[in-house]
């Protein structure tokens, strides 16, 4: 167990919502009470809308869509009387650490300071990254934790036809190493494949239970 050199953490489920979570929260939010007081009418997501999102989520983590298509596909599912751009805002505010739990903030705090870590962020770079390369948005404010140099943007694997592939391309490419890496992630079908794969992968549940099975690994006191 020892043999962990680096800690890989999705930031999808892990860190963040997953993109179709920030997604659903962004248009809650946008039925809330407007100056004037009028308020938009209540959204109806029913489970094959969901499931679409959920597929529309795995296409733009792995390049198929471009951020804006993910945006006006996400309103047409559901009807929302909103733009693009209004829907961008709100997911971009939804993965802000302040929307994070501190205990999890504070055990990944803890984590910098003694082993690399890789952030593979499912999310497009427009939504995490300012104008300069590499540098993590400031009004995202993960940079504090995250190296540009340790940031790995999914769609940037392209062409991925699938999670399969993608992990693949990771593995041989980076930041993915067998024997070296171990990998944090809530997706079960992910950690499946992951291990199917000989990688280490600790399922993410929450930071309680997420510090209990570092300290299995010995990563953690």
């Amino acid at each position: 167990m020892a043999r962990v050199q680096r800690i890989g953490i999705w930031f999808g489920g892990v860190l963040a919502p997953t993109l179709s979570q920030a997604a659903l929260a962004a248009f809650k939010d946008q039925e809330q009470p407007r100056p004037g007081g009028l308020t938009r009418e209540p959204l109806e997501y029913p489970q094959e809308a969901r499931l679409r999102l959920l597929a529309l989520e795995k296409k733009l983590a792995l390049g198929q869509l471009d951020p804006a298509s993910f945006c006006r596909a996400a309103i047409r599912l559901a009807g929302a009387a909103v733009s693009s751009l209004e829907l961008s805002a709100g997911i971009r505010e939804q993965i802000s650490p302040r929307q994070t739990h501190p205990a999890l903030l504070s055990l990944i705090g803890e984590l910098v300071s003694r082993y690399p870590l890789d952030l593979i962020c499912d999310y497009p770079q427009e939504w995490v990254l300012t104008d300069s390369p590499g540098a993590i948005a400031t009004d995202v404010g993960w940079q504090a934790l995250f190296s540009p140099e340790s940031v790995f943007f999914t769609a940037n694997y392209h062409p991925a036809r699938s999670y399969q592939d993608l992990l693949q391309k990771m593995y041989a490419e980076g930041p993915l190493w067998r024997g070296k890496t171990l990998l944090v992630d809530a997706d079960p079908a992910r950690n499946r494949l992951a291990i199917r794969m000989g990688l280490d992968v600790a399922v993410f549940v929450d930071a309680r239970r997420l510090r209990r099975d570092l300290a299995l690994w010995g990563l953690v006191g």
